[in-house]
């Protein structure tokens, strides 16, 4: 996990009855984007997991791509990636595990 004192976001996931991802996003503050969403996007359930706020575009394109290509979902798109490294993302938000990416990130 990430210190306490690193700027940290969160990546957000909606999904319907079925448990299917119908939408990715990210946000610095869950209750209010939830707020926002109630009304505009049809879900069921919503779940999120901090991310370390430089490494946040990265990690959200990442999880679009992944579920784009694995569960047809189609919500938002045109997000960041990174040389083509999505699974190291991916892996790190199983994980919790920051340190390598934050080290190279922070680094410039």
């Amino acid at each position: 996990m990430f210190e306490a004192t690193q700027l940290r976001g969160f990546i957000y996931f909606l999904t319907d009855a079925k448990d299917r991802i119908v939408y990715i996003g990210q946000t610095d503050s869950v209750r209010r984007r939830l707020g926002e969403h109630i009304g505009t996007k049809v879900f069921s359930r919503a779940f999120a997991v901090p991310v370390p706020w430089i490494l946040i575009d990265y990690v959200e394109g990442a999880l679009i791509r992944h579920h784009q290509a694995t569960n047809g979902y189609s919500g938002n798109t045109g997000c960041r990636a990174y040389d083509g490294r999505d699974n190291e993302f991916i892996e790190a938000v199983r994980t919790g595990k920051w340190d390598t990416l934050l080290d190279e990130f922070s680094s410039g």
